[in-house]
C-alpha cells in the first residue's frame, strides 16, 4: 500500500510539470504571435514633431552619416509681371534652422504670401510648382503653428516696391527628410492669413492669391 500511494504521488508531480510545461509553451507562441507594431511609422514621422505622422510615404535613401557642415542653395525668382527676387539659404548643421535672406522686387506695398512649394517645375510657371510642401498632410497655419505646413513660411513685407527678406525656420532642411532642394519658393499677391480666415483655402493656401514670382532651389 505504502508503494502505491509513493508511486501516486510521483505521477501527481510528473504531470503536474509537464502541465505547467505545457502552459509556459503555450503562453510563448500566443506571445511569439503577437502583431509588432508599425515600423513604417519611421518613415512617415515628422523629425521635428515626433507625434504627427503622414499617411503617405516619403522614403529618402542615402548616407547614415551626414556632414555636419553648412549647406548652401539659392532660389532665382521670376515672374510674369515684372517681379524678380534673389533668395540665399544657409544652414550650419543638419539640426539647426534654415535661414532665408534676400531681396524681391516689383511688388505692391504690403504683405505678400512667402511660401516653399513642392516641385521645381516651372513649365508653365509658377502654377507647376504644386501645392504647399506638405508631407505631413497638416493644414495651412502660421510658421509658429505647431501642425502646418513644412512649406508654410508667412509673409513677407514690400514697401516702395522692395521686400528685404529674412526668415529663419527649423522644420524645412536643405538636407535629409524634410529638405527643400530641388522644390520651389513662390511669392503671392496678397496677404497669406495663415490660416486664420473664413474661406476654404484658408486652411490650404492661406487665401493668398496668384503667384507672382518662383524660382527652383538649388545648391550653391
Amino acid at each position: 500500500m505504502g508503494n502505491f500511494l509513493g508511486l501516486l504521488v510521483i505521477m501527481t508531480i510528473l504531470l503536474a510539470s509537464s502541465g505547467s510545461a505545457w502552459r509556459h509553451k503555450r503562453q510563448v507562441v500566443i506571445q511569439q504571435r503577437q502583431p509588432v507594431s508599425d515600423r513604417s511609422v519611421y518613415a512617415r514621422r515628422n523629425f521635428a514633431q515626433p507625434d504627427v505622422v503622414s499617411d503617405i510615404y516619403e522614403v529618402y535613401v542615402g548616407s547614415s552619416k551626414v556632414p555636419a557642415v553648412m549647406r548652401s542653395a539659392v532660389a532665382i525668382l521670376k515672374g510674369d509681371k515684372g517681379v524678380e527676387g534673389l533668395i540665399v539659404l544657409t544652414q550650419e548643421r543638419p539640426d539647426t534652422p534654415v535661414l532665408l535672406n534676400g531681396t524681391v522686387t516689383g511688388l505692391t506695398t504690403g504683405l505678400h504670401g512667402f511660401h516653399i512649394h513642392q516641385t521645381g517645375n516651372l513649365t508653365n510657371g509658377c502654377i507647376s510648382t504644386g501645392p504647399h510642401f506638405n508631407p505631413y498632410m497638416q493644414p495651412h497655419g502660421s510658421p509658429s503653428d505647431r501642425n502646418r505646413h513644412i512649406g508654410d513660411l508667412g509673409n513677407i513685407e514690400a514697401m516702395n516696391g522692395v521686400a528685404n527678406v529674412r526668415v529663419m525656420d527649423p522644420l524645412i532642411s536643405l538636407t535629409g527628410v524634410n529638405s527643400i532642394i530641388g522644390r520651389a519658393i513662390v511669392v503671392h499677391e496678397k496677404e497669406d492669413d495663415l490660416g486664420r480666415g473664413s474661406v476654404d483655402d484658408s486652411l490650404k493656401t492661406g487665401n493668398a492669391g496668384g503667384r507672382l514670382a518662383c524660382g527652383i532651389i538649388g545648391l550653391a
